[in-house]
């Protein structure tokens, strides 16, 4: 495993957290605030951010009214760190501790979630960010865009032809649940020929589309956008407003950067991007799902030198069909 591949380097500081998980209210648009299961009573979980090679410390705490664990989707911990309940370590009841302790490597974009039953879907996500000590590209700003379909209840059994058959994560039964944030990011419940109900919207950030979150940059400079796909069953693609955007990272690990209008990321991948900040104003940043009919999740773009505070139009332009 690549955990084990550095082992004769020593690691880096210690990073000491505390995450509860808990039942808490959050808001995912102005006036619109839901009950629901979350790490430290944020939607999406708070971003945890260390560098390569330092080690974490994570003290979960589970107040929920069910077992839960956490998984560190992508990063290749030690077995007994990887949070797959019956598995890979016993499931966390309610009113106890667990500890994961373990060296943050490789460097990559990742997400921590939930892997009991449906909790990812409840909100048990966030985002976990292994930065390089010498990254392959440069750029002067760094964001983090976590999409997800926003499910307003909790997951619930549904009906084919009469039975039931299986409890629902959105519109994910069966095979994808077994397997966590999707392998490949295209089996959802559609693709397999059942007939599932849809999720009530898409979100950026935790954010419904009318309630964007917006990421300031300046001209002329280099931003890396770093796009995590936690969704229970939804694929999408990517493309910002009257900017081109270079790949760079995919999955947590670097590739030779290559120009793209827009892509495609599936349940569970990461892709990091590069934008070259040179055509001032408010742009939409939009991820359309492939099969849900709801509008796409947004996020806004925005130059600090510009009087425009938000796009003037609803989707991120020609780029997107």
């Amino acid at each position: 495993m690549a955990y084990h591949r550095h082992s004769a380097v020593p690691a880096g500081p210690t990073h000491s957290l505390h995450i509860a998980a808990e039942v808490a209210e959050v808001e995912i648009a102005s006036g619109h605030s839901y009950q629901t299961w979350v790490y430290n009573g944020k939607f999406p979980g708070a971003e945890i951010r260390v560098k390569e090679r330092d080690r974490l410390h994570v003290v979960l705490d589970n107040k929920l009214p069910e077992e839960t664990t956490i998984h560190w989707h992508g990063v290749p911990v030690p077995n007994a760190m990887d949070g797959v309940p019956g598995l890979t370590q016993r499931p966390i009841k309610p009113g106890e501790q667990f500890v994961y302790d373990y060296v943050a490597d490789p460097a990559g974009t990742y997400i921590y979630h939930s892997h009991v039953g449906h909790q990812l879907d409840r909100g048990l996500m966030g985002p976990l960010i292994i930065e390089e000590k010498q990254p392959h590209v440069q750029y002067d700003r760094d964001y983090v865009l976590l999409l997800d379909d926003f499910l307003p209840h909790a997951p619930e059994p549904i009906t084919a032809g009469g039975g039931v058959i299986g409890a629902r994560s959105g519109r994910t039964t069966g095979m994808v649940q077994g397997m966590s944030l999707g392998q490949g990011g295209m089996m959802s419940g559609g693709m397999m020929g059942v007939e599932m109900p849809t999720y009530a919207g898409l979100m950026i950030n935790g954010r419904l589309p009318e309630a964007p979150v917006t990421f300031d940059i300046r001209k002329g400079e280099r931003l890396r956008l770093r796009f995590l796909n936690s969704s229970g069953a939804s694929a999408y693609r990517v493309a910002i407003g009257g900017h081109r955007m270079a790949i760079t990272h995919t999955d947590g690990r670097p590739v030779k950067p290559f120009p793209v209008d827009s892509f495609y990321i599936g349940m569970g991948e990461r892709y990091d991007v590069l934008v070259e900040a040179n055509n001032s104003g408010a742009w939409w940043i939009t991820a359309a799902a492939l099969e849900e009919n709801l509008p796409p999740a947004r996020a806004i773009l925005r130059y600090l030198d510009s009087p425009q505070a938000r796009p003037t139009g609803t989707s991120s332009g020609s780029q997107m069909c």
